[in-house]
């Protein structure tokens, strides 16, 4: 038996290592490789451009595009979330998604409920399975042999909370949680869904396999700008739901009192524990006090009299109007810029326009976003990086401003991830201001 791994990030090379430990290997495809090599485990490691038709089942990474064109070679397709849940049924698992919050969300939730958490917020759920399930070589390929013919119950339900991204449920089919929880879902990953609509569809469309035993909670305001097919699943689904509005709504609803956080934190501990005590799960609401922000999500600190603010997390128009809410009446220098995974701006421009801002764009798309303030009336300078920016905003820096990197945009045009503009940020800010 040998099965298809389609690309080979985090997610990919996680199945491989549960695939291979059962020895089963895999042919491998990545543009990474330039050509075929055959490594220790007997799987082949091979580009895109030697791909043929093939029967066997393939793995799809949830970062490749389904406008992909090697796509169309491969009969059997299967996401990692189908391919896990497949193999057993006695997992019981929260899925929380939307455009941001997700990740502050899932480890609250996982927190509260003393549950392991993983998907998009990076412990992939092969290498829950292997933790979670030691299965024995022939039990194991019982089960994959069997996949789709009904997976088998163990005799305890394991819990696991999973930030599922717009893209692994793109490609899922099968699995779906016992409680989904969606955030506010605002313009992101444009470029890979295609439009507005379709990420918003793929947000949604769970709901449509859920059972009558399962929960939802759901922002009302989608309804007022989904498609028709959109709300037909929303307004068809078989288990139980809420249409909530904003934190407000949900404390009174629930009755769930809780003031140690500001928005949009807010909004996601309301969602994790409402959405628990909505499905009837037991769980330490005291235990949030251990809780600490994420490093990148809207993180003060001073220096001098002056604000610094790393919110490089924030990687779409919607991220930086809930971060500047934060700062009315002050003084911003922000820093906008990246790859705008073709997002529409505009509702951010628009928010600027409200504030005492100065924009120092970067990357990708700072130009266009520089020349769009432009238009707008909104000052701004393209500075190209980020550390050009923070040389410009030195420059001309007034006293007891705020220095804020609240992007926008995605760092893969100049960064490996967040965390490394995050860092850059931070470390310019020493070298820079701390004289």
């Amino acid at each position: 038996m040998r099965i298809n791994i389609l690309g080979f990030g985090i997610t990919n090379q996680a199945l491989v290592t549960l695939l291979n430990h059962y020895g089963i290997s895999c042919d491998i495809y990545d543009d990474k490789f330039s050509q075929k090599v055959i490594d220790e485990r007997g799987n082949a490691l091979l580009p895109f451009s030697m791909i043929e038709n093939n029967e066997n089942l393939a793995l799809i990474s949830p970062g490749i595009p389904p406008s992909n064109p090697h796509l169309k070679y491969f009969k059997h397709i299967m996401s990692e979330y189908d391919f896990i849940y497949s193999l057993t049924d006695s997992i019981y698992s929260i899925w929380i998604s939307g455009t941001n919050g997700k990740t502050t969300c899932t480890q609250m939730t996982s927190l509260m409920l003393n549950a392991k958490s993983g998907g998009n917020i990076g412990t992939p759920l092969s290498s829950l399975f292997m933790q979670d399930f030691p299965y024995g070589k022939e039990e194991f390929l019982h089960r994959i042999t069997h996949l789709g013919q009904g997976a088998k119950s163990d005799s305890k339900k394991t819990k696991w909370i999973l930030e599922t991204s717009s893209f692994a449920l793109h490609y899922t089919r099968i699995a779906k949680p016992n409680l989904y929880i969606l955030l506010p879902v605002r313009q992101d990953h444009i470029d890979w869904h295609g439009s507005y609509e379709n990420y918003i569809y793929d947000k949604v469309k769970i709901l449509d396999s859920m059972d009558t035993f399962s929960f939802a909670l759901i922002p009302s305001e989608i309804l007022s700008y989904c498609s028709s097919s959109t709300r037909d699943i929303i307004e068809n689904f078989r288990g139980h739901i809420y249409m909530y509005k904003d934190s407000s709504d949900l404390s009174r609803h629930f009755d769930i009192k809780y003031e140690n956080f500001k928005e949009p934190f807010l909004l996601d501990f309301m969602l994790s524990a409402a959405g628990m005590k909505f499905a009837g799960l037991d769980f330490s609401i005291e235990s949030i006090r251990q809780y600490k922000i994420d490093n990148y999500r809207i993180k003060e600190r001073y220096i001098g009299n002056m604000l610094f603010v790393n919110d490089s997390k924030a990687t779409n128009p919607h991220a930086v109007i809930a971060a500047l809410s934060n700062y009315e009446a002050r003084n911003i220098y922000l820093i906008l810029g990246g790859d705008a995974k073709g997002a529409d701006m505009s509702e951010l421009y628009e928010c600027l326009k409200g504030h005492k801002v100065r924009i120092f764009a970067i990357g990708k798309d700072g130009q266009n976003i520089h020349e769009d303030c432009v238009k707008m009336g909104i000052d701004s300078k393209y500075c190209a990086t980020l550390r050009n920016a923070m040389g410009d905003i030195r420059a001309c820096i007034e006293p007891e401003s705020i220095i804020m990197l609240s992007p926008a945009c995605a760092s893969i045009d100049q960064y490996k991830s967040y965390k490394y503009r995050g860092d850059e940020f931070d470390l310019c800010a020493d070298e820079m201001f701390a004289i």
